[in-house]
């Protein structure tokens, strides 16, 4: 490679990034003026950049860690239709693309949830769209809902700006990101280490006075350094920047440094009174998590679609109870939900007729409304195998669901109430030993 050719594709890779200032643009195009063949580069590379550029940052990876590619791909005539427009009017086609995407960003991604938000130098969102591709956090928590699936929540002070289609920067500041299959091979830069996502749910740290941390939940990333050290990091594991920027080092995770964004990125805005959300982790063995002073919440499916239609103990706002009557209990085929199993797993007792009786009441607040709630034992392990988290273990005794209280006994039993916007689930449950397991799903969008 020329040192010619090695300078205009760190020019075409600033303007894919959006990084390209009006001279970069100019000397761009009277570099593919000068010959077709650089037209052809620039035509294959925005291909790559329309569906598979995440690709190019990938060609280090073993075969085994790749995934399937996007399926939208530009087929041979839109390739040679690129090609005769770079040929053409090369400088023409490029103010059309940078307008154009200077004209998306302000769709670039939406904001989700925000709490106790403070902006720095002004906001930079309206109507819950992002305007710019830049946050400035003063303080607070933002969920943010990319348009390419990944969900990406922020805790203030921070900075962050989207700079491409799968591509983002974390210059300061502290964020939990969840990344679907469909957006796998995201990127995420930070001033010292670059991650590229292998399919996974991960944490980013990046303290200007300290280390940079990458802590991975689920799934795998692989890890660069500034210095061009590469590793893949593994879920339960986290990458810490060294003091020279050239390497990084491999430990356990710390769980509790991103305690404040995880449930928000799980889509719980608000856990009150005795419940807790399970934290960041590896796939759950809930039969480990023992406690006889809390119900802890686990995520489960982050979305599946329903192919038949399935019945729920309740849907409906207000208090439930036994044999309450219903206008409908069944979710339609069709339907997107996303699920969550609420857990009391007391500890092993010498003598479980002499366990003192527990009263244990919470609420938790979801971002987007309830859809359904199970609580009988035979509904719960029915529909273990469509809503259980991937890899986690499920303990099915012969009775692990509620007592709810009936319809003619209000004083007696276990309480669930759905609040009139359906977003809070409101629980009192008189808890002894054993097992009690309540899944609630909720509307995951169209």
């Amino acid at each position: 490679m020329t040192p010619e050719q090695t300078e205009f594709e760190l020019l075409i890779s600033r303007y894919m990034n959006d990084e390209a200032g009006p001279e970069d643009i100019a000397a761009l195009a009277r570099w593919m003026e000068s010959s077709p063949d650089n037209a052809r580069t620039f035509a294959e590379w925005s291909r790559l950049d329309y569906g598979l550029g995440y690709q190019v940052e990938r060609r280090a990876l073993p075969s085994h860690e790749l995934t399937q590619p996007p399926a939208q791909q530009w087929s041979q005539a839109a390739l040679r239709l690129a090609v005769a427009a770079c040929i053409l009017v090369p400088f023409g086609f490029l103010a059309w693309r940078q307008t154009r995407s200077e004209a998306a960003r302000g769709g670039i991604a939406r904001v989700a949830y925000t709490k106790n938000v403070r902006w720095s130098g002004g906001a930079s969102v309206a109507g819950g769209e992002m305007v710019s591709g830049e946050i400035e956090l003063d303080s607070g928590i933002v969920k943010l809902a990319l348009r390419n699936g990944v969900e990406v929540t922020l805790e203030g002070p921070a900075s962050f700006e989207i700079k491409g289609k799968h591509r983002a920067q974390l210059h300061h500041g502290l964020l939990a990101a969840r990344v679907p299959e469909k957006a796998i091979g995201f990127q995420i830069n930070t001033p010292t280490m670059n991650l590229i996502d292998l399919g996974t749910s991960f944490g980013v740290m990046v303290d200007p006075a300290g280390p940079t941390d990458i802590s991975v939940f689920e799934g795998a990333v692989r890890v660069r350094s500034e210095g061009g050290y590469s590793a893949v990091v593994n879920e339960g594991q986290a990458a810490q920047s060294g003091d020279d920027r050239s390497t990084f080092r491999i430990r356990d995770y710390d769980a509790r440094v991103y305690e404040r964004v995880w449930p928000v990125a799980l889509g719980v805005t608000g856990a009150t009174g005795s419940v807790r959300v399970v934290r960041p982790g590896p796939p759950w063995d809930l039969t480990k998590h023992r406690d006889d002073n809390q119900l802890t919440l686990f995520p489960e499916v982050s979305r599946v679609r329903l192919h038949d239609e399935i019945q729920v103990d309740a849907m409906g706002a207000g208090e439930v109870r036994r044999g309450k009557d219903q206008l409908s209990r069944t979710i339609p085929s069709g339907k997107a939900v996303r699920s969550y199993l609420l857990q009391f797993n007391a500890t092993p007792k010498q003598d479980r007729a002499k366990a003192a009786e527990v009263i244990l009441d919470g609420q938790i607040e979801f971002a987007v409304p309830i859809v359904g709630v199970i609580w009988t034992t035979d509904r719960l392990k029915t529909t273990d195998a469509l809503f259980g988290a991937e890899g986690a273990r499920y303990r099915s005794p012969s009775k692990r669901g509620l007592e709810i209280r009936e319809e003619m006994s209000p004083d007696k039993g276990d309480l669930l109430t759905i609040s009139k916007d359906r977003r809070t689930l409101a629980i009192r449950i008189i808890c002894k030993s054993g097992l009690d397991h309540v899944r609630i799903l909720v509307d995951a969008g169209p």
